[in-house]
C-alpha cells in the first residue's frame, strides 16, 4: 500500500459512487490500479482511494445502506 502522506496530491480527489467497494477494489487491482488507502468503513459508508495505471488518483464510495 502506498502512503497517502507521501502523496499530497491525494489530499483532495474526486470520488465515484459504487455498489461494492470491495469488488471494485479487486477489479481495479486486476486491471493495474494501485490501492493507496484500502477499504475503510466510516460513518455513512465505505471508501477507498486508488491510482489508475496512468497515475490518476480517485476515490470510490459505497453509501451505507439504512
Amino acid at each position: 500500500m502506498l502512503s497517502w502522506l507521501a502523496m499530497p496530491e491525494l489530499m483532495h480527489v474526486g470520488s465515484l459512487m459504487v455498489d461494492d467497494v470491495e469488488a471494485t477494489v479487486r477489479t481495479a487491482r486486476e486491471l493495474g490500479a494501485k490501492i493507496v488507502i484500502e477499504k475503510m468503513v466510516v460513518p455513512g459508508g465505505t471508501f477507498a482511494i486508488l491510482v489508475d495505471p496512468t497515475g490518476a488518483a480517485f476515490g470510490i464510495w459505497q453509501v451505507q445502506k439504512a
